[in-house]
């Protein structure tokens, strides 16, 4: 017999059984429940109420928590292997150093969200909400981040390698230090966002044009940020080959963005 109480002791339900390993929980209410350090692995939460629910460091492993209303739950340290939260509500959630490979965020709401130092490596956040969300030191190598909402997120550090950017929203989100190696960022939205000591992608078109046209005070130098995102088949030698009196502004310009091991090209040096 397992007992399930609410964080302030009180008894929410019991289950007649060992483990709440494959337990089936769908749409239960488990509003305020104390599911700290539980095994969970493999459960079905699938639209369940886990509403500020403290879930520190539990085993979630693989969990179906699809539509699950997990607002403000503390599930810091916890392991979301690849488990499903499509669709589901994390806004202003603690997932501090919580263990999300390969899991399933596609549309959840993760408004606010406390996701410091999360690992998120090949997870699929497409279309999620991340707005004002704290992704500083998380690692989202591989990430799919497709539509997301990054809207003044904070990507301080955060291991961008090779993730999915496509048409993301970075207004004004905090990209200070972070690593866009290798990420596609077609599409994205850069808007003010902060690049400071960032590790460049120096392929992305809309990733060079969005840091040109931070810097452009003028409409002729507006014009070659313009140029560099229209010209998507243009490579740097290409670039290197067209007159325009703002063609040296930009070689500065980009020279300030250079970080070591960056591979920039060498024409930058």
């Amino acid at each position: 017999m397992i007992q399930i109480k609410k964080i302030t002791g009180e008894l929410l339900r019991e289950m007649d059984c060992e483990s709440l390993s494959c337990v089936n929980l769908s749409g239960a209410n488990l509003c305020h429940a104390d599911l700290s350090g539980a095994n969970l692995c493999r459960a079905d939460l699938s639209g369940a109420n886990l509403y500020r629910a403290y879930l520190y460091r539990a085993n979630l492993c693989r969990a179906d928590l699809s539509g699950a209303n997990l607002s403000d739950a503390d599930l810091s340290g916890a392991n979301l292997c690849r488990a499903d939260l499509s669709g589901a509500n994390l806004s202003d959630a603690n997932l501090y150093r919580a263990y999300l490979y390969r899991a399933n965020l596609c549309r959840a709401d993760l408004s606010g969200a406390n996701l410091y130092r999360a690992y998120l490596s090949g997870a699929n956040l497409s279309d999620a909400n991340l707005y004002r969300a704290n992704l500083s030191g998380a690692n989202l190598y591989r990430a799919n981040l497709c539509r997301a909402n990054l809207y003044r997120a904070n990507l301080c550090r955060a291991d961008l390698c090779r993730a999915d950017l496509c048409r993301a929203d970075l207004c004004r989100a905090d990209l200070s230090g972070a690593n866009l190696s290798d990420a596609d960022l077609s599409g994205a939205n850069l808007s003010d966002a902060d690049l400071s000591c960032a590790i460049i992608n120096w392929n992305s078109h809309d990733l060079i044009s969005a840091i040109l046209l931070q810097h452009s005070i003028d409409v002729e130098k507006r014009m070659i940020a313009d140029f560099i995102l229209a010209s998507r088949n243009m490579c740097w030698k290409d670039f290197m080959r067209i007159e325009h009196k703002e063609k040296q502004w930009a070689i500065d310009t980009l020279k300030t963005y250079i970080v070591d091991g960056d591979c920039h090209p060498h024409f930058l040096d």
